[in-house]
């Protein structure tokens, strides 16, 4: 992942236009892709310390994941328990 790598601008410019193509803006969204850069977005927070927009972001890739979805639903469980237990929050 770029942000791993201290390329944290780069990492958002490559996220925002995937979820530009994931909105098919006029058509049906790509819900997978969807969740997918919501989870990335969680992932790339959390690696900056940004715990609440990890936790927005996970929630959304959580939300979008459903039960259709259930690796960007781990995964995002991951990211969202991990922000949480890192900023000092407590229970859901």
């Amino acid at each position: 992942m770029l942000t791993q790598l201290g390329r944290a601008d780069e990492a958002r410019a490559v996220l925002s236009e995937a979820l530009t193509i994931a909105e098919n803006q006029g058509k049906d969204p790509y819900k997978e892709l969807l969740g997918l850069v919501h989870l990335a977005n969680a992932e790339t927070s959390l690696i900056e310390r940004k715990f609440a927009v990890a936790i927005k972001e996970g929630d959304l890739a959580l939300s979008l994941a459903g039960i259709d979805f259930k690796s960007i639903a781990v995964r995002g469980k991951s990211v969202v328990g991990l922000a949480r237990a890192l900023s000092g929050q407590t229970g859901g």
